[in-house]
């Protein structure tokens, strides 16, 4: 397949949270609106959100669980709840999870029993339980190296980092006072 060549399906992206400034997580708004390239629809079941999508990525509808970690039982009411909101109003045909082992775990049979091809990017070196209970509802696992996942598995497909190098320009340096 070429890189710019579209699926013409609807994907639904399980994350952490929408928010262009988070230090931690920003890059996974960056996921989702490269997907959006890529993909007829993008449905996002997120956490947490602090973003306002831009009209030109018209393809992207969020929706926000209000994930909260200190409050776990009610956290996973709602995302239940947003789940089969989604699944009323969306067509989904794939699901693609971004390093949410919890919420994987939580839909994971849900999904199977819809037989919606479920992939999940885990790219960490622990091994919870939870990712050990997910495993056989998922199609596919994807990581960057071997080293980002832990142990063995049929269904990983490593990919490389995918970092945008445009984001880091080469610039020349000079070390002669080393102090500096």
């Amino acid at each position: 397949m070429s890189k710019n060549k579209r699926i013409e399906k609807n994907i639904l992206v399980l994350n952490y949270c929408m928010d262009a400034i988070d230090p931690a997580l920003s890059h996974q708004v960056d996921t989702v609106f490269a997907l959006s390239n890529r993909f007829r629809r993008v449905i996002v079941l997120t956490g947490r959100k602090n973003i306002v999508v831009p009209n030109i990525y018209d393809n992207v509808k969020i929706y926000c669980s209000n994930w909260t970690p200190k409050s776990r039982i009610l956290s996973v009411i709602r995302l239940y709840r947003t789940f089969y909101s989604i699944q009323k109003l969306e067509n989904i045909e794939i699901v693609f999870s971004h390093m949410t082992v919890i919420q994987s775990l939580l839909l994971g049979i849900l999904i199977k029993l819809k037989r919606i091809p479920h992939y999940l990017w885990y790219a960490h070196a622990s091994n919870p339980l939870a990712l050990k209970l997910t495993l056989p509802t998922l199609s596919g696992i994807v990581s960057s190296t071997s080293g980002s996942f832990p142990g063995q598995n049929r269904k990983l497909k490593l990919i490389g980092q995918g970092i945008d190098q445009s984001l880091f320009p080469y610039s020349q340096r000079s070390f002669v006072n080393i102090s500096n």
